[in-house]
């Protein structure tokens, strides 16, 4: 049953932060994004049968990374750097979790 509300947040909550950016009020966004990323996390979180519990584990990281990038992103103070480095160990959180069971090539030349 929560599985079937928690698609229906998430796209009315997008729906109203990009609304919200284009049109305001400005603290629509501060309200709608991080909720959209928590909406999307709730609903990885509650996923029945991952790929693997590893493979949750890092994309479910990856989205937290993600959620305080936005968050720092948004903040009245220039937090650019913070929200960069979260940002960047978000991507690596999900290159993990999406290069597992690939054979990594250890040839100098490949790397």
């Amino acid at each position: 049953m929560k599985t079937i509300f928690l698609p229906i947040i998430i796209v009315f909550s997008a729906f109203f932060h990009i609304r919200a950016e284009y049109r305001g009020p400005r603290w629509q966004v501060y309200l709608f994004k991080p909720l959209t990323t928590i909406a999307i996390l709730l609903l990885a979180m509650m996923a029945a049968q991952p790929f693997s519990p590893r493979y949750q584990w890092f994309i479910e990281l990856g989205l937290l990374f993600s959620l305080g990038g936005d968050i720092f992103l948004m903040l009245p103070k220039d937090r650019f750097l913070a929200g960069l480095v979260s940002f960047l160990f978000a991507h690596v959180c999900y290159i993990v979790a999406f290069s597992q069971g690939i054979q990594v090539i250890s040839t100098p030349w490949v790397i």
